[in-house]
């Protein structure tokens, strides 16, 4: 497989408006530097675009189904990556991890600074989860 990174958007509508994900999924089978500068790249064109857009919320969600490996390199440009889209007020999740790179965010303890997922449908369940509770909590603010 060559190495290549799939770019999808995909609109969230909870309770209090519209929030889109745009899925990644690289292809790179070992997440180095190199692999690391090109999402970095993505992500950058993403939150550009997304700054041209109407201020909603946004999820980027990476998935790593096909990574097998993840070198030091690729770690600190995956935290940079991360420290980049909250500076634009967006969010970075990871999906999808393979066991041995799971094994590299717990033993690094990067698995507290990084929103890790199972897949897709588990951080659309999240943010569903949110949306209710803040529906919750607006109606009981409400109330009082």
């Amino acid at each position: 497989m060559q190495n290549s990174i799939k770019l999808e958007q995909k609109p969230f509508l909870g309770n209090f408006g519209k929030h889109k994900i745009t899925l990644m999924q690289p292809s790179y089978a070992i997440l180095n530097r190199q692999a690391a500068l090109e999402i970095q790249e993505t992500v950058e064109a993403c939150l550009h675009l997304n700054s041209l857009s109407q201020p909603i919320s946004i999820t980027i969600l990476v998935d790593m189904e096909y990574v097998e490996s993840l070198d030091s390199d690729g770690l600190v440009m995956l935290l940079k990556i991360f420290k980049t889209a909250i500076a634009h007020e967006t969010n970075l999740a990871l999906c999808s991890l393979q066991p041995q790179v799971r094994l590299v965010f717990e033993i690094s303890k990067m698995d507290r600074t990084f929103s890790i997922f199972r897949d897709y449908d588990a951080l659309v369940a999240h943010l569903e989860m949110n949306a209710e509770l803040e529906a919750y909590n607006h109606k009981m603010t409400s109330v009082a």
